[in-house]
């Protein structure tokens, strides 16, 4: 679930790594590990009952670049439905969130 099956050069540039890096990867090598270890449980109960505040929407999310450099994006996650494939998949359209450039951000999980 959340298998990274295709991806644009502007995503590799985005995340600072090599497109064969990402591919059949998890999404969650691109988020802070206090939401990745989330998304799978976010994921399976979309997939169950079709209920997210998600999708086709603008969303501030904080992604994570290969070097580990935590950084603010705007995400817009859109279902793309097969009529001959089981299964769901999913497009996410990222755009780096400049509005926030003067701002500091700190993310700290409460696992100790």
């Amino acid at each position: 679930m959340g298998q990274i099956m295709t991806l644009n050069l502007s995503s590799c540039c985005l995340f600072a790594y090599a497109k064969t890096d990402l591919l059949n990867k998890n999404v969650n090598v691109l988020m802070p590990s206090i939401f990745a270890k989330h998304h799978d449980e976010i994921l399976k109960r979309y997939t169950e009952t079709s209920e997210s505040t998600f999708i086709n929407k603008d969303k501030l999310v904080y992604g994570k670049n290969k070097s580990g450099y935590i950084f603010p994006l705007i995400i817009q996650i859109k279902p793309i439905y097969h009529a001959l494939k089981d299964g769901m998949e999913f497009l996410a359209v990222f755009r780096k969130e400049k509005t926030m450039k003067n701002m500091a951000y700190i993310v700290a999980s409460a696992d100790l």
